[in-house]
């Protein structure tokens, strides 16, 4: 083989003839004055084949050393050429995509074509594009480098391997590097607080270094999905008018894309209210007066039972008004509230002497003090009042709805009354007001 490359094997053959017979013995290759090897001739033949010439040309000799019937002769010079082998160059990446200023690690790995072989030396340069990032020298065929110092957005990675004395350069394809960046997602509301069947759009921006995100935002009440909506310009929006009335925990979440993270927007606090804007909001309004029932020591509170149903849960109020009036001369203190089921008392909104209470059906209102926060309404509340000074018939009477047309909430809310164990009149609500004064 003549050319040859650096690595590969090349058979040199002397053949040595004389007259009346076969020359038998050795032959001594050189090449110029330097022995390359020996070889036996059989049939007046001898090889050797090397794999150790170096690059450049070569000037190779058989020295036939003769023996007892054939005289000693040497071959014209053959000229042998062994040029650089052929190489390649792969380039890949210890993470991909990664994120601004994460060190990402590329790794270059210089490769020779068949039939050339041996161990490159010599040093591969990094590009980002046109622009060199950096150098380093291989070893055991490979060269990294490590950087943090890549923009967001795409970036062409190559690796140039620039040769030695014994290998061609290559380069290799481009790698593509993604380098993506952190995002922060706001989140507004256009009006807030709203009133139920109010329509809310809920508008999201998403920012991040090196460009617009692209994607989809999900718009969350506290854990649960009420829309999406398709980032234009980094903005996107939703609206609703569902939201029930109470306070409602807002999110924005960003899918990311391509170049571009995930990301969360803080909680946005929306206010919805169950009746308009302005104070006091009247959350409930029962006064339809159908007669009175007596509260004494063995009926000690009598309320409205809040259902899981009832459109009252959620709804903050800072204010009970009740119809009342004293029967003969009660003694004690009534408390007019929120109570729990055995009787003790969940949220107090106020007392009165039952001696001061009128003989004539009066509203009395019972407000928490203003550095109190609002009360939130919850399913099994019983809102009303609690008296046990008097024993029947003395004590106080209160007036309730039996009117099932006339339900003060619009649900399945419904008057009880506790007598040893809880009573329910579920076609009875209590006359009552339940208000809240500020926001």
């Amino acid at each position: 083989m003549n050319p040859s490359v650096i690595g590969q094997s090349v058979t040199f053959t002397a053949t040595v003839t004389g007259s009346g017979g076969t020359p038998t013995g050795t032959v001594t290759f050189r090449d110029g004055a330097t022995t390359i090897g020996t070889g036996t001739l059989s049939s007046g033949v001898a090889t050797l084949a090397t794999t150790t010439l170096a690059v450049g040309g070569h000037s190779i000799t058989a020295e036939y050393s003769g023996n007892a019937s054939f005289n000693a002769s040497t071959s014209s010079a053959l000229s042998q050429t062994i040029n650089k082998g052929n190489t390649t160059t792969a380039v890949t990446s210890s993470v991909n995509p990664s994120n601004l200023g994460q060190s990402v690690t590329f790794t270059a790995t210089v490769s020779v074509v068949s039939p050339a072989a041996g161990t490159r030396t010599g040093t591969v340069t990094f590009f980002d594009g046109a622009t060199n990032i950096g150098a380093s020298t291989l070893a055991g065929n490979v060269a990294t480098l490590s950087t943090a110092a890549l923009t967001a957005g795409i970036h062409s990675i190559s690796a140039l391997y620039g040769g030695d004395a014994n290998f061609n350069t290559s380069t290799s394809p481009g790698l593509t590097q993604t380098v993506k960046t952190g995002t922060t997602t706001a989140l507004v509301s256009n009006v807030n607080p709203s009133n139920v069947g109010q329509s809310v759009t809920f508008t999201a921006t998403v920012t991040g270094a090196g460009g617009t995100p692209t994607g989809t935002i999900t718009f969350r009440n506290s854990a649960t999905t009420i829309g999406t909506g398709t980032l234009s310009g980094g903005v996107a929006t939703f609206a609703t008018s569902a939201l029930a009335g109470g306070t409602h925990g807002i999110t924005a979440a960003y899918s990311g894309d391509s170049l571009f993270n995930t990301s969360t927007s803080p909680t946005l606090t929306q206010t919805v209210n169950s009746t308009g804007g302005s104070y006091p909001i009247i959350h409930m309004q029962d006064t339809t007066v159908s007669f009175a029932t007596l509260v004494s020591s063995s009926r000690p509170i009598v309320g409205e039972y809040v259902t899981t149903t009832s459109q009252l849960v959620g709804d903050k109020i800072d204010r009970i008004t009740i119809q009342i009036q004293k029967v003969r001369s009660p003694v004690g203190v009534a408390q007019i509230g929120v109570f729990n089921s055995d009787l003790t008392v969940k949220m107090l909104f106020g007392t009165i002497q039952a001696s001061t209470i009128s003989t004539s059906l009066t509203n009395y209102s019972f407000q928490l003090a203003s550095a109190d926060p609002l009360y939130t309404i919850q399913s099994g509340d019983i809102i009303g009042i609690k008296f046990t000074g008097s024993t029947n018939p003395t004590g106080i009477n209160l007036t309730v709805d039996r009117n099932s047309a006339d339900p003060f909430d619009g649900t399945n809310s419904y008057r009880v009354r506790s007598e040893s164990n809880w009573k329910t009149t579920l076609n009875d609500d209590m006359y009552m007001i339940l208000e809240q004064t500020h926001g």
